[in-house]
């Protein structure tokens, strides 16, 4: 039965570890190039223009929501570095002959922490770049919809395989 337990437990954890992988590749600019200039990204809407003039934002907002999304990035890659750390820890942890209960679950929450620090982040970052815009302006926002907060200088999310839908949202 332990055996069991450990081959499905290292089944899983190597499943999200995959997944892992495949989500850090730097098709997303996550990758060994992140934060490489790319052009605004659905995210970056106050780069674009047309959606400053649609908003209606001020230079003050612009100059915060910048400093927003840079101390994001700054963030994300010590995080990155840390779930991409625990990965490893979990992943030789789990290739031992006889891997130790113990010590693969604990690599195993070392790295739902990290995962999860990552994730809180992010909500930490779309409240920040929501609470800097006004109803009005936040409201226009989703209205324009992913498609219209796009740069412009690329396809459209429909039309890009590399597009992330879960970057569409404040």
């Amino acid at each position: 039965m332990n055996r069991k337990f450990l081959a499905a437990t290292a089944i899983v954890i190597g499943g999200f570890l995959a997944a892992g992988a495949a989500w850090a590749q730097d098709s997303d600019g996550r990758g060994a190039n992140w934060g490489a200039h790319r052009g605004p990204r659905a995210g970056e809407f106050w780069h674009n223009p047309r959606i400053v003039k649609a908003l209606n934002l001020s230079k003050d907002q612009v100059d915060r929501l910048e400093a927003i999304h840079i101390e994001y990035v700054r963030n994300m890659i010590d995080l990155v570095a840390a779930e991409k750390k625990a990965g490893l820890d979990l992943h030789v942890a789990l290739r031992q002959a006889r891997p130790d209960e113990k010590k693969a679950k604990a690599a195993a929450d070392a790295w739902l922490s990290a995962r999860r620090a990552m994730m809180y982040r992010n909500i930490e970052k779309r409240t920040a770049v929501s609470a800097v815009l006004t109803d009005d302006q936040a409201t226009r926002l989703r209205e324009l919809g992913p498609a219209d907060r796009q740069s412009g200088r690329g396809p459209r999310p429909d039309e890009n395989p590399e597009h992330h839908p879960e970057e569409d949202v404040l």
